[in-house]
């Protein structure tokens, strides 16, 4: 039968049992995703397939500096002057080329597109390291009264078996108790 001591010893130990469960915080399994990008020198060969473009007049003064376009000649240091605009593809990369030049090259722009990047992934696995608990335990009987209060300490080995000890009293027979338990993961 319930009295109202067993009644509060049971609701003592089922707190005290929460609390340090609750208490307790192992570590499960850890993922973690390594991304290396690698930086790889490579030699492209680029060729000029497409007929070559014709070249765009332009008027250009020139320094010893820079070059600046003009739309027409407004100086004695203006010239006249061939551009011209191709593309070059190679097996890896595609360039576009500007040369600007009168016989004599002026100015040469390059934007160079490569195809090319190495990444590697790598994903780790940690698996749980072992870990202890305690935990704390009441007991009932068919009658639904208090039958025993016990404590123990478990250990968690890797996370593949669990092998622990309990120590309680029996209320019913008014005599303490020990206890071994062992359990394998599923």
């Amino acid at each position: 039968m319930l009295n109202r001591k067993n009644i509060i010893i049971a609701i003592a130990f089922l707190i005290i049992g929460v609390l340090i469960a609750g208490s307790c915080e192992g570590k499960g399994s850890e993922v973690k995703t390594i991304t290396k990008t690698k930086v790889v020198e490579v030699k492209d060969t680029l060729v000029l397939r497409d007929t070559i473009v014709k070249p765009k007049k332009v008027y250009v003064n020139k320094t010893n500096t820079e070059v600046v376009y003009v739309e027409k000649p407004d100086s004695v240091e203006t010239v006249k002057a061939n551009k011209y605009n191709q593309r070059i593809i190679g097996n890896r990369s595609v360039a576009d080329v500007e040369v600007l030049t009168t016989g004599e090259l002026l100015d040469l722009k390059a934007v160079v597109t490569c195809k090319d990047s190495i990444i590697e992934k790598e994903t780790i696995i940690i698996k749980s390291k072992s870990n202890v608990f305690v935990s704390g335990g009441v007991g009932f009987n068919p009658q639904g009264s208090v039958r025993d209060l016990n404590v123990g300490l478990d250990y968690n080995v890797k996370n593949k078996v669990l092998i622990g000890v309990e120590a309680g009293y029996d209320l019913n027979v008014q005599q303490p108790f020990v206890g071994f338990r062992m359990g394998f993961s599923l």
